[in-house]
């Protein structure tokens, strides 16, 4: 478990938790392998739901696996909505931060959280509320971005070099 003991500890944990590896993550599954995807399948919802899928089995977690895939598909969304990592990094930050503060309480200062062990019905009612609420704004905040159609793909520059080679 990640326990927050000392200076050293909470920069450790807050910088890789929290910072680091939202980054990092971001950067690879909606910043390089979703844009792949787009370019390669021209289908933005496959793209979104083989990314998502893919973050969701690399966090090697089978009790989480749907939650972190519905928030990749969140991510996803909002990645490609926007032509931009930044909003889904801060979004997985957040998430990470929220993961962070959770597993730093006691049992007994989540008594408004848990409910026979799980998530509480009405805890799970606002955040069904508020994730609808806010997807409900962010759409009507934000332009789609247009992408680049004219990308090259590694195998068109590989396969124009060797096309030039057999003249």
């Amino acid at each position: 478990m990640m326990t927050i003991s000392d200076p050293l500890s909470a920069v450790f944990i807050i910088g890789i938790v929290i910072l680091v590896a939202p980054f990092i993550e971001e950067l690879i599954f909606r910043g390089f392998f979703q844009r792949i995807l787009e370019y390669r399948y021209k289908d933005i919802t496959k793209a979104v739901l083989f990314s998502a899928l893919a973050f969701a089995v690399i966090h090697f977690n089978p009790w989480w696996i749907v939650q972190i895939y519905i928030i990749g598909i969140f991510m996803g969304y909002v990645a490609w909505r926007t032509n931009s990592i930044w909003i889904s990094f801060i979004i997985h930050a957040v998430n990470n931060g929220i993961a962070v503060w959770f597993s730093q309480q006691t049992e007994d200062a989540l008594y408004w959280y848990e409910w026979r062990g799980h998530v509480a019905p009405f805890m799970l009612m606002i955040g069904v509320f508020l994730l609808i609420a806010g997807i409900r704004w962010f759409i009507n905040v934000t332009p789609v971005i247009q992408k680049n159609e004219n990308a090259v793909l590694i195998e068109d520059i590989f396969s124009a070099s060797s096309n030039s080679s057999e003249k």
